[in-house]
Parts: C-alpha cells; sequence; structure tokens
C-alpha cells in the first residue's frame, strides 16, 4: 500500500467520506485485509525498514486513496486477545447488556454468536450449549510468544473457525464472554471443549481503555 498513501497536503482527505453497508463486501474486506497488513509490515522491525515503512498504529481509508468512512488499528495487549472499536453510523444502535461473571454457574445454558468460516451464508451464526466450567486457567503464549497465563470461560456452545470476536450470551440476552478458541485434538477424540473470555475480564480491561 505504500505507493497508494496520499500526501497530508491532498484535498481529498478533506472531502466526505461515502458510508460503508453491512455486511462488507468481497472488496471491502480485501482493502481492510491489505490496510491490516500495512500495519503489521510496518510494525516488524526489518519488514519495515526493507520497504521503507514509517511505523503507525492506524490507518484509514481515505489515506490510500479510498473514499470509504473506515479505518484499521493494529495494536496490541500482551495478555488479552480483545480491542476496542469505535464505530460511527446513522443507524440506531442497542447496545448489550453485559453480565457478571459471580452469576455464572456449571450447567447453566450458553449462546455462541458468530459467524464461521467468513463465509456470508453462514452469518449470525447461534450456537447453544451449557457452562462447562469457570476461571479455567490456561498456560499459552501471546503474540509475542512470550508464555502467559490467562482464565477463560469454558462452554459446550461450539466456536467454530471464525467465530472468535462473538459474544457469549446467557438465556437474559447478557453478554457474559467473548469467543476466543476451541481445544482440537483428533488423535484424542476431544470435543466440545470451547473457550471465552470472560465479562469480567472485558470489564477491566475497556475500563482501563476508556480512562
Amino acid at each position: 500500500l505504500k505507493k497508494d498513501i496520499v500526501l497530508d497536503t491532498n484535498p481529498s482527505l478533506r472531502e466526505k467520506c461515502s458510508e460503508v453497508s453491512m455486511p462488507l463486501d468481497e472488496e471491502t474486506c480485501k482493502i481492510l485485509d491489505d490496510m491490516i497488513e500495512y500495519l503489521e509490515n510496518s510494525q516488524d522491525e526489518e519488514l519495515s525498514v526493507k520497504y521503507d515503512l514509517q511505523p503507525g498504529v492506524g490507518i484509514a481509508a481515505p489515506q490510500i486513496g479510498i473514499n470509504k468512512r473506515m479505518f484499521a488499528v493494529l495494536t496490541y495487549d500482551e495478555k488479552v486477545d480483545l480491542a476496542l472499536v469505535e464505530v460511527e453510523t446513522e443507524v440506531l444502535l442497542k447496545p448489550c447488556k453485559l453480565g457478571e461473571i459471580d452469576t455464572l454457574k456449571k450447567g447453566k445454558f450458553a449462546i455462541a454468536v458468530g459467524s464461521p468460516y467468513e463465509l456470508e451464508v453462514y452469518y449470525n451464526t447461534v450456537t447453544v450449549g451449557n457452562i462447562s466450567g469457570i476461571n479455567r486457567v490456561i498456560n499459552e503464549s501471546n503474540y509475542f510468544y512470550k508464555d502467559i497465563k490467562n482464565e477463560y470461560i469454558q462452554t459446550t456452545a461450539t466456536i467454530n473457525e471464525g467465530c472468535s470476536g462473538g459474544g457469549l450470551f446467557n438465556l437474559n440476552g447478557e453478554l457474559i464472554g467473548i469467543n476466543t478458541w476451541k481445544l482440537v485434538d483428533s488423535s484424542t477424540n476431544i470435543g466440545g471443549m470451547n473457550f471465552a473470555v470472560g465479562v469480567d475480564k472485558i470489564k477491566e480491561l475497556f475500563s482501563s481503555y476508556l480512562q
């Protein structure tokens, strides 16, 4: 994208951007993927020097000559794989209520929402299961390959590829977690082990972001 970067003096940067319709079409997804890739390369010490990229954490579509109201931000929390995104829209959005981790019990119903495999035909898929465990401590590696420990809600509500980032809800429609990953081991026939970041971690992290 470096060749497409628009100079700050370009008057196109002061033009009104067009809205982006949902769900995103294939072309828009490709643009966003390219923007994220640009940010990843700019934050890589070797690639940023090789391609003469200025390190950055965000880029807007108008900066690459695309007059659409969208942007990409790439920054990392070393422990939790969550992001806070601001959305500008003229559509009245109804935010979901946040539940309480203290009300969760093993055996209670859980509803996972997501869009598996990034295919439009599967957008907003809903799976239902139960809470299998609370505050499961998992040893894992983060984006920077550092060994860390995280706590998750374990559920039998299926989380398929592409559903990471979708919500985990209780029967009252309250958000109790963010779907993250599932355990797959074909050699031992393990199944039904899906994990979500608990709502307590979400509240803690977002509170620090919003301060």
